[in-house]
């Protein structure tokens, strides 16, 4: 996950320094069909979905696929069985992506070659480049240069698949390269951004996971949480449709549709995050703070942990709600200069956002007795009614007391 939060600031940053797009944060309701690779579905985290993770990271395309981390007999036998049922592997194919990866690099350096500087200057581009702040250890960067846009794409993949951080760079002809070098690249290619060993990429990290689940080390999964859920009546709104899996308690129903207005309250905070211009600087830490850490840590996560312990029906058996990951409510305005006017309507949603969770949860009574945990979950949703306030007035335009006071 933090290595995922560090892509995806390079790659945001990445657009925005070429000029490609500035960050939208638009997503389809999951499950969705990727730009690249096939699906993308919400499953809980078992034996079946670890496999097919490990079949989406592996480095099919470098010279030693099993790198530093060698699967065990066993994990090749399940890939193998895998392919030859389900070449899609229910998840984003890794060779696609890898090919992606490979022709956005190739891309940067013809462009950078024939077409002058990839990389724009500061005014010209449609945006403000962010560095997270490394509360979880992410070390993102800003792309300023083109050895910066080349070694962004080389620090994704080797924290994919892993392997050599200038698999990319032999991958071109020698005159393209030797262009390259013309343009400032280093003769060995560009060094990552950031050092990591190879062991401890998507992959491998991975097939460390693969012997403590298929033993039973790991008891998978904790809670019996949905494969692609749904709340009622929105099934056909998913973008592919694959089996969904209904949330039908009325409790669980109301408070997973507010999770769904966070969700698309966070998307709001990102962009704003990405596009606002001119700011003071403490604003603007305080937006940067407030959408990269505060949103996820205290809302995001706690939400998480929240709907996986209401109960799906009124059944009274065992089955789990889960988030539906759809973002609702989005603002609709522009996002341009300092995004006051999206910093506002944010601020209202979150304010009654806070006043919902509290009318729902009331003294606690109306959440049913069936939740897993339930005194750890009234807490949970005591602090994120308090949490939600206290991230409106780090966004609130006038806001005197940034970064939380």
């Amino acid at each position: 996950a933090r290595q995922e939060m560090e892509h995806q600031s390079w790659v945001l940053n990445l657009l925005l320094a070429t000029g490609a797009a500035p960050p939208a944060f638009d997503t389809a309701p999951m499950p969705m069909e990727l730009p690249v690779g096939g699906p993308a579905l919400l499953q809980p985290f078992s034996r079946a979905s670890l496999l097919r993770f490990i079949a989406q990271e592996r480095p099919d395309h470098l010279d030693d696929p099993a790198g530093p981390c060698q699967a065990p007999s066993d994990l090749q036998q399940a890939l193998a069985a895998l392919e030859a049922t389900d070449p899609g592997f229910g998840t984003p194919d890794a060779s696609a992506i890898y090919d992606h990866y490979v022709q956005v690099y190739d891309d940067l350096v013809d462009v950078e070659l024939h077409d002058g500087p990839v990389v724009l200057p500061p005014d010209q581009q449609q945006g403000t480049q962010v560095v997270p702040d490394p509360v979880y250890g992410v070390m993102g960067g800003t792309v300023e240069s083109f050895e910066d846009a080349l070694a962004a794409v080389d620090q994704v993949v080797l924290e994919g698949e892993g392997g050599s951080s200038a698999t990319l760079w032999w991958g071109l002809d020698d005159a393209t390269r030797r262009g390259a070098i013309q343009h400032g690249i280093p003769p060995d290619g560009p060094p990552p951004p950031t050092t990591m060993a190879a062991d401890r990429s998507h992959y491998c990290r991975l097939v460390e996971l693969w012997p403590l689940v298929s033993s039973g080390t790991v008891t998978v999964p904790v809670l019996d949480v949905p494969t692609n859920p749904a709340l009622p009546n929105r099934e056909s709104e998913a973008a592919v449709l694959p089996p969904m899996q209904v949330i039908t308690h009325p409790f669980s129903v109301q408070l997973v549709a507010l999770a769904e207005a966070a969700y698309g309250i966070l998307l709001d905070a990102l962009r704003i995050t990405y596009s606002a211009t001119g700011l003071d600087p403490m604003d603007a830490d305080a937006i940067h703070w407030t959408a990269y850490f505060q949103s996820m840590t205290m809302v995001i996560r706690p939400l998480l942990m929240v709907t996986a312990r209401l109960p799906r029906d009124t059944s009274g058996g065992p089955a789990r709600a889960g988030m539906t990951f759809r973002a609702v409510g989005r603002y609709e305005g522009a996002f341009d200069g300092t995004c006051d006017d999206a910093r506002r309507d944010i601020v209202t949603r979150l304010r009654s956002l806070s006043a919902t969770f509290g009318a729902l949860v009331g003294d606690g009574s109306a959440l049913p007795q069936d939740t897993t945990d339930r005194p750890v979950v009234l807490r949970l949703l005591d602090g994120l009614r308090h949490d939600l306030l206290r991230i409106g007035e780090n966004l609130a335009v006038d806001s005197s007391t940034p970064l939380g006071g």
